[in-house]
């Protein structure tokens, strides 16, 4: 399942069916659970479970200069409406794509809302978090809903953002 969104936009511990395997690092980090693998092109970052079920997209875009939180706020709102109208209109109207929740700290805002499409019990969840001078997205894809509420708990419980 490849992210057809990710150029467009440029997820608490302790669950146990989840081991802890990959650590990911760059200007921010997060951890996934065993058994995925890389699957990164030199035009997206992307992981997928091995039994491919899961995939996530991660999308970062550093900003020209910092800037306040009232602008970033305003940012992070704009991008998030760009990519659920991308969304529903990539799906045809077969997607039902919630409104995104906001937790704002001091030196961070985050993002997050969940979509799912009705004829392939596809589930999708895009958690964004933006500092004063970067945005990085996760976006997670699969059938699974249960699996995916696992695996977002996880990567969110670990995200870093420097």
């Amino acid at each position: 399942m490849r992210n057809t969104l990710a150029v467009a936009l440029a997820l608490q511990l302790g669950i146990p069916s989840l081991a802890v395997a990959q650590l990911v690092e760059t200007p921010y980090s997060f951890t996934l659970p065993e058994n995925w693998r890389n699957v990164s092109d030199p035009d997206v970052v992307a992981y997928e479970s091995n039994d491919k079920r899961q995939q996530l997209t991660v999308s970062e875009y550093v900003l020209r200069k910092s800037v306040s939180q009232t602008e970033l706020r305003h940012v992070l709102e704009r991008l998030l409406d760009a990519r659920r109208k991308a969304e529903l209109e990539l799906a045809n109207g077969d997607a039902t794509v919630g409104d995104p929740s906001y937790i704002v700290e001091p030196s961070v805002i985050k993002a997050e809302f969940w979509g799912s499409r009705q004829s392939s019990r596809f589930h999708s969840v895009t958690i964004v978090w933006a500092t004063a001078n970067r945005i990085v997205s996760w976006r997670f894809e699969t059938t699974d809903i249960g699996v995916l509420r696992d695996t977002v708990s996880l990567v969110k419980a670990t995200i870093r953002v420097n």
